[in-house]
C-alpha cells in the first residue's frame, strides 16, 4: 500500500480515520472490510474502535514484534497478541511462558490465564493450586481457589439457618474457613474471600474476627488492635486511641498509646485529652501533650488551661488569667 491511507470507507463522522489504517508501522495495513452499520451502532461502536486500535495483522509469530500470531480456524491470517493474562488466544502456544489458553466465556471466547488465585479456569490442572471451583450450576467457567484464608470464593446468595447473610459456606473454603462477603480489590466473583476470623484474615465487621477488631476499609483484615496497626476509629484499638500516621492524611490512621508525643487530630485521641500543635520537626501536625497550657496558648475549654480559664482574644481561644483587663468571650 502507499504511505497515505485511503479514505475512511463509512459514510459517518471520521472518528476512526487515524485507526482503521496504519501506514507507518512495521506491517502497514488497512482493514480489509468494515460493517459500517456496526460502526454506527452505540452498542458496538466502542468494540469496533478497540479492534481497530489493537489489530496487527500477521501470518506467523515472527510477524509480531513481541508477541504471538493468533489465527482462527480456517483463516490464513490472524492478529498479533501479547500472550499475557487475558490476551486473546486459540491454543496454549499463543500464551507467554506457563500461561494457558482457556475458555473465559460460555460462548467459547478464549484467553490466556496464569492460574493464580482468583483467575478463571475450566479444570483443576489449569490452576496453580490444582483446584478449579465452579459456582453451582456453572459447568464451564470456574475460578482458581485453594480454599485457604484469603482465597476467593463464591457467594451464592443463600443463607444457612442462624448464619448472617455475609457468611456463606458453599463448599469452596477449606477447613474451618467460610466464605465472607468483603470489600476487596482482589479478583473474586461477588467480592468474597475465605476466612476463619483469625489475625490477618479477611473481615468486614468486628464480629467477623475472634479479636473483635476489624478496621473497616478496602481489603480489611482482622487485627489485635495493637499500637501501629491500622484503624478507622478508637474502637479498632485495644488501647482505645486511633491517630494519624503522619502529616500526610493519605497515609491513614493507626492505633496509638495516646501518650505525649503521639499524633492526634483532637483531644479524644490522647490520654491527657490535650492535642496541641506539634514542633516543626515532628512527623505530625498535632501531638498529644501531658501538660496543661499556660497563659497565651490556644485552648478549647477551661480544663485545657493551668488557670482553668479559656478566654478569647484576637487570634482565637487562648488560656488567660481571667483577671481585670484580660480578653474574654
Amino acid at each position: 500500500m502507499d504511505t497515505v491511507c485511503p479514505p475512511w470507507p463509512c459514510n459517518l463522522a471520521p472518528w476512526a480515520n487515524d485507526r482503521w489504517c496504519s501506514p507507518f508501522e512495521r506491517l502497514p495495513h488497512c482493514i480489509g472490510s468494515l460493517d459500517c452499520q456496526a460502526v454506527a451502532a452505540p452498542e458496538t461502536k466502542q468494540a469496533v474502535l478497540a479492534c481497530l486500535a489493537h489489530y496487527q495483522p500477521c501470518t506467523v509469530d515472527a510477524d509480531c514484534q513481541d508477541g504471538f500470531c493468533v489465527v482462527d480456524v480456517h483463516h490464513a491470517k490472524g492478529s498479533c497478541e501479547e500472550g499475557s493474562v487475558r490476551s486473546r488466544c486459540r491454543e496454549d502456544d499463543d500464551c507467554r511462558g506457563v500461561n494457558l489458553c482457556i475458555s473465559v466465556q460460555v460462548d467459547g471466547k478464549r484467553a490466556c490465564t496464569d492460574g493464580a488465585e482468583g483467575s478463571l479456569c475450566n479444570i483443576d490442572s489449569e490452576c496453580q493450586s490444582r483446584r478449579c471451583v465452579h459456582e453451582p450450576g456453572e459447568a464451564i467457567l470456574g475460578m482458581c481457589s485453594s480454599g485457604k484464608p484469603g482465597a476467593p470464593c463464591f457467594v451464592n446468595g443463600t443463607c444457612p439457618p442462624g448464619v448472617p447473610c455475609s457468611v456463606l459456606d458453599d463448599g469452596i473454603c477449606q477447613g474451618d474457613t467460610h466464605c465472607l462477603g468483603v470489600a476487596t480489590s482482589k479478583p473474586s466473583p461477588g467480592a468474597a474471600l475465605c476466612t476463619a476470623g483469625n489475625l490477618g484474615e479477611p473481615c468486614s465487621e468486628d464480629t467477623d474476627c475472634h479479636s473483635g477488631h476489624c478496621p473497616r476499609a478496602m481489603d480489611s483484615v482482622c487485627t489485635a488492635g495493637a499500637t501501629g496497626e491500622p484503624c478507622t476509629n478508637a474502637a479498632d484499638c485495644a488501647a482505645g486511641f486511633c491517630g494519624p500516621k503522619s502529616k500526610n492524611d493519605e497515609d491513614g490512621s493507626h492505633c496509638t498509646s495516646g501518650e505525649a508525643g503521639e499524633g492526634c487530630r483532637e483531644g479524644a485521641d490522647c490520654k491527657s485529652k490535650n492535642c496541641d500543635p506539634a514542633p516543626m520537626d515532628s512527623p505530625y501536625w498535632l501531638t498529644c501533650v501531658d501538660r496543661l497550657r499556660i497563659t497565651g496558648e490556644r485552648c478549647a475549654r477551661h480544663a485545657d488551661c493551668q488557670n482553668q480559664v479559656c478566654g478569647q482574644n484576637s487570634i482565637g481561644k487562648v488560656c488567660t488569667n481571667g483577671t481585670r483587663g484580660d480578653a474574654c468571650g
